[in-house]
């Protein structure tokens, strides 16, 4: 199978075939529940529970309804076909997948998204030979920039003090470590080429210190790397973040306050029909339209008609 000639979703068709017809193998492909935008590389304008988003990679700021796209319809086509050949294993949740991922029991996962080493690092510890293909250019926006920064509270009694501490944890690598793995000889082992270990004998579940949080607090770019991790993978991340496409609307965040029951009302609908969708469980062709209708009933046009004002008036303040 040439991984370099799969560069979007149907191309996966003939390698799923491949396998389903000369391995036995039951769980052949299996489906993330995952936002619907990741998959397009669409900009949730901040907000990923609310309906309508813009191209990221594009100029045009119109928000539009993703589930009403060529697109979209052509990828839960693409899925309905899938599953008719016998090539999706249907799970409960989204735990079960990452359960067969770790553990070598299925030939591909699709995911809305996915971490850089993700492949890499599950190899190492599991003897794997999982492969990352992706579908796309990174893309980068607010809900990206805001869901995993830290802040200070509006009622800090500190706010300056907290500030610096902030700033020294992303900028002093010694503290940055110290917080994300602890002591060394005492919470981890540092190898002759950097890397860390935990002490022999220790377990995750028996250590005194162990976050495995490193993505949450401080500055990446300064973390350790387990010996499980390639060492390329701090450059691989930096090359990754350079070669990441801004959306227009980096730095907008939707406000749902005049339209959070239409967006109440909206998500109820979408968690009914999308999993079904993702999984080939249901013809797109039927039921996309049906769902598009309860969503309009349910006030999707208005949280678009919102969404947009809101946008257009922040373009303008940041022309």
């Amino acid at each position: 199978i040439d991984v370099n000639s799969i560069k979007k979703l149907a191309d996966l068709e003939p390698a799923l075939k491949k396998v389903k017809n000369g391995e036995k193998l039951t769980r052949i492909l299996e489906v993330y529940n995952d936002s619907l935008h990741n998959f397009f590389g669409a900009d949730p304008l901040g907000d990923s529970n609310s309906p309508g988003v813009i191209n990221s990679n594009g100029t045009d700021m119109t928000v539009f309804n993703l589930l009403a796209a060529d697109e979209a319809l052509n990828f839960f086509t693409t899925l309905d076909k899938f599953a008719k050949a016998g090539w999706i294993y249907r799970m409960k949740d989204n735990s079960e997948i990452q359960a067969d991922e770790y553990n070598g029991k299925c030939f591909a996962i699709l995911k809305g998204s996915m971490q850089l080493y993700d492949a890499r690092d599950i190899n190492s510890k599991k003897g794997l030979e999982w492969v990352n293909v992706a579908f796309g250019a990174p893309v980068y926006n607010t809900m990206d920039a805001t869901s995993h920064m830290n802040a200070v509270s509006a009622g800090s009694d500190h706010p300056e003090l907290a500030v610096k501490l902030l700033e020294l944890v992303n900028t002093d690598k010694y503290l940055n470590n110290l917080i994300n793995f602890g002591i060394e000889k005492v919470h981890y082992v540092k190898a002759k080429d950097g890397r860390i270990s935990l002490p022999k004998g220790m377990t995750p579940a028996k250590a005194a210190y162990f976050q495995n949080l490193q993505w949450i607090f401080g500055n990446e770019f300064l973390n350790y790397l387990w010996t499980y991790q390639d060492p390329s993978t701090t450059k691989a991340r930096v090359d990754l973040d350079k070669r990441a496409v801004n959306s227009k609307a980096l730095g907008f965040y939707f406000d749902q306050a005049p339209v959070q029951n239409e967006i109440s009302a909206c998500m109820g609908i979408y968690n009914r029909y999308i999993p079904d969708l993702l999984s080939g469980k249901a013809d797109p062709v039927k039921l996309l339209p049906e769902l598009n209708s309860k969503l309009e009933a349910a006030g999707m046009d208005d949280i678009i008609d919102v969404k947009q004002a809101q946008l257009d008036a922040w373009l303008e303040e940041n022309r």
